[in-house]
């Protein structure tokens, strides 16, 4: 896994004694995780800020009054709130004095849920603590998993995503992703698995999973087409996908970089084809029934998506 490792706190904007008193507290939300493929590779989604359940995050907390830098006289403790099902490890943080912004990168969230926003404010009581607005911080996902795996071009590559990497589903645990790269990738490869809350809208007992990765041959040409395409198997137990007949089973999945809410994958044309005017289609005759529990959807594509039933 790709990491970027930096200090344990960082202050990253002006101290000066002089500065006014705080009117506003403004909050942003970045990540030590990096996407595999770099920010200009025209061949890779944008998956936006990783942050994944239970491991911190970097929350830049930044003073202003009317527009300019601002800081406390003295140490002041901030509450931290967050939206979602999850809650925040810690909830408090220390703003040092004379700081007007200060990256904290101590700070987690769990459980995993889309749209998730952290706001930093004063507590207590008193005229100065009410009178400085609260700005939340940019919206962004907490993935249930995240790995990157070493991936080349030529070298088959196959891998599962979730807690068990895909190697069985339960109750508990009722959908998983197994990725099947036959070209492998010219990057590395990135699985993660997320919550199926709105607006990703897949079953909400289940998770969905990301790929990215460079599908290229890292000069500008497809290792993948709609003749000769990739496959995530998203293996499924009986409490979501039933226990009779698979081949009428339909997955999900949307591009990487769409973040808004799957569409059905509809079915392909012919095994192991995509249809010319598709972008993924599920493979109903590869569809299969792996025990009385489990089954195996498979979902064809030709460029990094996201992917759950």
């Amino acid at each position: 896994m790709a990491l970027l490792v930096l200090a344990l706190g960082q202050v990253t904007g002006a101290q000066a004694a002089s500065m006014p008193y705080p009117t506003l507290i403004t909050s942003a939300v970045s990540s030590t995780y990096q996407s595999p493929c770099g920010s200009t590779d025209p061949n890779c989604g944008d998956p936006g800020v990783l942050v994944v359940q239970g491991s911190p995050f970097l929350l830049t907390v930044t003073l202003t009054a009317s527009g300019t830098p601002a800081a406390f006289t003295k140490a002041t403790v901030l509450t931290l709130t967050a939206t979602g099902r999850g809650s925040l490890s810690p909830q408090t943080v220390t703003m040092p004095a004379n700081t007007s912004q200060y990256t904290f990168d101590t700070v987690s969230y769990a459980p995993y849920d889309n749209n998730v926003q952290v706001s930093a404010a004063v507590g207590g009581k008193g005229n100065k603590a009410t009178s400085i607005a609260s700005a939340p911080s940019n919206s962004f996902t907490v993935l249930q998993t995240l790995k990157t795996d070493g991936a080349s071009v030529g070298s088959s590559f196959a891998d599962g995503a979730g807690p068990t990497a895909c190697a069985s589903v339960s109750a508990t645990d009722p959908v998983c992703g197994y990725l099947v790269l036959q070209h492998g990738a010219s990057t590395s490869v990135l699985l993660s698995t997320g919550s199926c809350a709105p607006p990703v809208g897949c079953n909400s007992s289940g998770t969905v999973t990301q790929i990215i990765a460079d599908l290229t041959d890292g000069h500008g040409n497809a290792l993948y087409s709609r003749t000769d395409p990739a496959t995530l198997i998203i293996n499924c137990y009986r409490t979501v996908c039933g226990q009779g007949g698979v081949s009428h089973l339909l997955g999900l999945a949307a591009g990487s970089g769409d973040n808004g809410a799957l569409s059905q994958a509809p079915p392909c044309p012919a095994k192991n084809t995509i249809g010319a005017d598709q972008s993924y289609c599920t493979d109903q005759v590869q569809n299969a029934r792996d025990n009385a529990d489990e089954s195996s959807i498979y979902v064809l594509f030709f460029q990094d998506f996201r992917g759950s039933i």
